[in-house]
């Protein structure tokens, strides 16, 4: 958001060429070895990486899920994006682009061409796919994209169908029950994301325990940290039902902060929430 807030003062052709040209590029530095940078190899994890440096030798560790430079392009590209909203056909704009991404995508993960890292380097998500004993596991093998950091791939197949589905739903009329509904959180983003991370994480503790599954290891940092215990887990029934539960739940939070917004609107602070 620092950075945006530096880009948004250039010219609109200028963010999208950086934008893009990040996007589309930054897998070419996949393999800089952080170790070059000596000292700093840890600002070259922050940049463009993932995983775990030291701030003070065995005392205190900085973990890198998010790097900065593939995220910032994302960023640009959805700042310039917004700037087509203006227009009276960007309905039509946005499909297109959404569409070309999305063939991008089919044809460098098909073809295993660039744009999705080494496994090597960053895990088995990365790389090209495989053909599985079962077609489904070949399916899943062909959408299995690094997410961490995002490729180039995993960025296609996410925002390509994405904006399709946003020029779709532009002809959506909201008054209508469930698009009114869904709307609801589509005007509180950033508030449903934080309050829900602290719910299902409670929920998920609480499960634990009732089930008679182990809890404690969820709460020093989960499978992000640990491995999960053996045993643990549930259905995939079980995990839907929990999820349309907590978006219940949250719908009348969210509701209710959305009218609290209409009714402060001299609040600059909450048009960030």
């Amino acid at each position: 958001m620092i950075a945006m807030a530096l880009l948004m003062r250039l010219p609109l052709a200028v963010i999208v060429a950086f934008g893009t040209g990040t996007v589309v590029t930054h897998n070419l530095l996949d393999r800089v070895n952080p170790a070059a940078f000596g000292k700093f190899a840890g600002a070259w994890l922050i940049l463009h990486g993932h995983g775990t440096f030291w701030i003070d030798p065995g005392k205190l560790d900085f973990f890198v899920l998010w790097p900065f430079l593939p995220w910032v392009g994302v960023m640009a590209i959805g700042y310039a994006i917004g700037a087509l909203l203006t227009r009276s056909d960007w309905q039509k704009v946005i499909f297109r682009i959404g569409g070309l991404a999305t063939a991008a995508f089919l044809l460098l993960r098909f073809f295993r061409l660039y744009g999705n890292s080494s496994p090597s380097l960053f895990g088995v998500a990365a790389g090209p796919w495989k053909v599985q004993p079962t077609m489904t596991l070949t399916i899943i093998s062909f959408f299995d994209t690094l997410k961490y950091p995002p490729s180039l791939q995993f960025l296609l197949m996410t925002l390509g169908p994405a904006l399709m589905a946003l020029a779709w739903l532009g002809k959506v009329d909201t008054r209508r029950p469930l698009a009114a509904f869904v709307n609801v959180f589509g005007r509180v983003p950033l508030f449903y994301y934080v309050v829900h991370l602290y719910i299902i994480r409670t929920l998920a503790v609480y499960t634990a325990l009732i089930v008679k599954q182990k809890a404690a290891w969820l709460l020093y940092g989960g499978m992000m940290v640990l491995d999960p215990p053996q045993g643990y887990g549930h259905s995939l029934g079980f995990i839907y039902g929990m999820w349309l539960g907590v978006v219940l739940f949250m719908y009348p939070l969210c509701k209710g902060f959305m009218k609290f917004k209409e009714q402060h609107a001299e609040l600059w602070w909450l048009h960030y929430l």
